[in-house]
């Protein structure tokens, strides 16, 4: 049970590592024009205003969906 839970505990940090890394990024794209703020948007998935840029795949930190808060909720991790 130890080998799982060390493998779990070390799969986490490095997919935090990772979570905050996309974030600063996309954070700093915002600052510097190259990606407009999430609030200008409409929801990719009801067309509703976009709140949030939405990782599926945080190791390309730039590649964002701009949803809303509900639809974020929806698609989880």
């Amino acid at each position: 049970m130890s080998e799982i839970t060390s493998a779990a505990k070390k799969w986490d940090e490095h997919h935090r590592s990772w979570r905050n890394r996309a974030y600063k990024l996309v954070g700093r794209a915002v600052k510097l024009g190259v990606l407009p703020p999430a609030y200008n948007l409409t929801c990719a998935d009801c067309g509703n205003p976009a709140a949030v840029y939405d990782h599926r795949d945080y190791r390309d930190a730039l590649n964002v969906t701009p949803v809303c808060v509900r639809c974020n909720f929806k698609r989880g991790w």
